[in-house]
């Protein structure tokens, strides 16, 4: 935790990512912030699939799934999916620009799920991602605003 907000609601992070707090009856997507790996991660000249970030469930619900990629190199095409519990899940997002882009889709996951980013790269290119984030519409359950 970082804030007295995260130490109070018990937002805190893992070694695969983040936990989503069990206070949280149920989910549904939306654009309140729960969860954030945010660190940036690549992988370089790998024309298959491995998994760079990871998310545990701790709430069955719908959640938005957002994160940032780019693709570096000529031509800079950088490619990465989301996985449910190590099924391929998402859809599969490219980029050719050569700098960040945001990807987002809605995904409904289930409690002890675990949600994660896969990246690969193509020819000599690098694949980078940052931000790999789950967002709901409410949250459930109480929130201090004065302590």
């Amino acid at each position: 935790p970082t804030t007295d907000y995260e130490v109070a609601n018990k937002f805190y992070a893992d070694s695969v990512g983040a936990r989503i707090p069990p206070r949280f009856a149920s989910t549904t997507s939306g654009a309140i912030l729960v969860v954030a790996a945010d660190t940036a991660r690549s992988t370089t000249t790998t024309t298959t699939y491995g998994k760079i970030k990871q998310i545990n469930i701790l709430t069955t619900g719908t959640y938005n799934v957002y994160f940032e990629m780019y693709g570096s190199g000529s031509p800079a095409t950088g490619t990465a999916r989301i996985y449910v519990n190590g099924i391929a899940t998402g859809i599969e997002r490219f980029d050719i620009t050569g700098a960040y882009v945001a990807f987002e889709e809605s995904m409904t996951l289930n409690k002890n799920d675990t949600l994660e980013l896969w990246i690969k790269s193509e020819a000599a290119n690098d694949t980078f991602v940052k931000n790999f984030r789950l967002y709901v519409r409410e949250l459930f359950g109480g929130e201090i605003t004065t302590d």
